[in-house]
């Protein structure tokens, strides 16, 4: 079995587009609470439905795999920030769980198949693409939308990146090899 990629989004947008893309794109009622990293991931993968490369069937049965750059801080900021203010349960804990987003995306869509998030460096998303792969050729499911994503805050000192919010999808699909003949 081989596995075909066909690339789905990229998404690049200033931070403070983030959220009135979201309301106008989105507007998931039952996601009032949840945190940049989310609201980014869900505008990502709604985006890929409206597009075509992407249907909510082949969404539901399909495994998730992401990854998210260590230098992602979102849900830790918003972490701190919820333990200074007082907010101990249970909204500062989820918006420190890097799985949280992913996890947005299946109550939102009702996938059936597995979840990753991965957390690493700069190259996560390249094992994201790998760990879906291994699903495929494990039968595990019959397509796998993967990709990357990263936040890269405004008062991150050096980072030409920051103050914006990036998103890549792929999805990959099993695809039986063509018969050899001798």
């Amino acid at each position: 079995m081989s596995v075909r990629l066909q690339p789905l989004l990229q998404l690049d947008l200033p931070l403070a587009q983030l959220d009135e893309r979201y309301r106008e794109q989105v507007g998931w009622a039952d996601a009032f609470r949840i945190n940049r990293d989310a609201r980014l991931l869900l505008l990502g993968v709604e985006l890929a439905l409206q597009g075509g490369g992407l249907t909510e069937p082949a969404l539901r049965d399909a495994a998730l795999v992401m990854g998210v750059s260590l230098a992602s801080v979102e849900s830790y900021r918003s972490f701190e920030l919820g333990l200074r203010a007082g907010q101990l349960a249970p909204l500062a804990y989820s918006n420190a769980l890097p799985s949280i987003p992913l996890a947005c995306v299946a109550m939102r869509w009702r996938t059936q198949g597995p979840t990753y998030t991965l957390c690493g460096r700069a190259d996560v998303g390249l094992a994201a693409v790998a760990a879906g792969r291994q699903l495929l050729l494990a039968g595990r499911a019959p397509s796998a939308i993967v990709g990357s994503w990263r936040l890269a805050e405004p008062a991150a000192v050096g980072d030409r990146r920051a103050g914006r919010a990036r998103l890549s999808l792929v999805r990959l699909d099993a695809a039986p090899e063509a018969r050899r003949t001798t």
